[in-house]
C-alpha cells in the first residue's frame, strides 16, 4: 500500500495506527493529519527509536494494510506484498462480480 492511501483515508487509519502505537494520542493524530513525517518524529520522541527504526516499522506496519471500500467492506483479504496490480484489480473485481451474481 502507498502512503498516499493512508494520507486520503486519516479518518480510518487513526485507529488503526493507535492500535499500533498506543502512546500516540487523540490529539497527537489530529496533529500528525496524515502526514508520514509528523508520525514519524512523533513516534521516535515518543518511543525513543531512531529515524531509521522508526521509517522501517512504519514500512513494515503499511506493508500489512489492507484496502477496505467506501463503506468500510474489506477489498482485499492479503497483504499487496508479493501481488500485483493486476491480481489485486481482479481479485477485487471478482469478488464484486461475485456479490452481484450471488
Amino acid at each position: 500500500m502507498d502512503w498516499t492511501v493512508i494520507e486520503r483515508m486519516w479518518t480510518q487509519a487513526k485507529g488503526r495506527i493507535q492500535s499500533k502505537w498506543d502512546k500516540l494520542t487523540r490529539e497527537d493524530l489530529e496533529l500528525i493529519a496524515g502526514r508520514r513525517d509528523r508520525l514519524e518524529t512523533k513516534i521516535q520522541h515518543l518511543y525513543g527509536f531512531s529515524p531509521d527504526h522508526v521509517r522501517k516499522e512504519v514500512d513494515d506496519w503499511l506493508r500489512w494494510q489492507v484496502l477496505f471500500g467506501p463503506r468500510g467492506q474489506r477489498q482485499l483479504g492479503r497483504s499487496e506484498v508479493g501481488t500485483s496490480k493486476h491480481q489485486i484489480i481482479g481479485d477485487t473485481l471478482g469478488e464484486i462480480s461475485g456479490r452481484a451474481l450471488g
